[in-house]
């Protein structure tokens, strides 16, 4: 019986069952650690930039760049761009299950009523922006991993960007870092 749990774990781990997860494909990804993040990404109104921070979060998710509202103080009131990936990509399937996942870091003035935030945007050919993750306002706390179900797009020629909208204005902002689009199989539960 001490060698029986061996097979098992080979089974699990062959249908998908293991300590890191499901297996997922990496459809394309970003981490901005090349200095051609720029060449990648486009600001919409100028405020987003790529490079080391040296305010808000104080670092990048994974060093040395990121991009973000902030790198070296405050975003300014009136802040409304957006940061785009130049290239459109194809949803895959709905039932491969996309997902763009994320790490960020965001610290937004809370003054209310209209509270300055951040939010993930898909825009299908010529057609407008639209929201597919909730706004991120206030204080994030640390850097957080955040996923954004893509199955509504599936099929579909998109573009994508992070609109960060501020009114008010003087706190941090939006950090992001290690952008991916990923698929996996459907999860299978024991």
């Amino acid at each position: 019986t001490r060698v029986a749990w061996r097979p098992a774990v080979c089974v699990l781990a062959g249908l998908g069952f293991g300590g890191g997860g499901f297996a997922h494909t990496v459809l394309w990804s970003e981490n901005f650690d090349d200095g051609l993040g720029n060449n990648r990404w486009s600001a919409s109104a100028g405020v987003w930039q790529i490079g080391t921070p040296t305010f808000g979060s104080g670092s990048a998710h994974s060093k040395p760049y990121c991009a973000t509202t902030g790198l070296t103080g405050n975003y300014v009131p009136g802040m409304n761009s957006r940061l785009m990936r130049i290239q459109t990509f194809t949803v895959p399937a709905a039932n491969e299950y996309p997902r763009l996942r994320f790490w960020h870091w965001y610290d937004f003035n809370p003054t209310t009523p209209i509270q300055d935030y951040g939010v993930v945007e898909i825009k299908v050919g010529a057609n407008a922006w639209q929201a597919v993750s909730p706004q991120y306002t206030s204080y994030g706390g640390n850097w957080t991993y955040a996923s954004v179900d893509l199955r509504a797009f599936a099929g579909q020629t998109v573009q994508l960007a992070f609109h960060a909208v501020g009114p008010y204005g003087n706190y941090p902002g939006w950090y992001v870092d290690d952008i991916s689009v990923i698929t996996r199989s459907e999860e299978r539960r024991i």
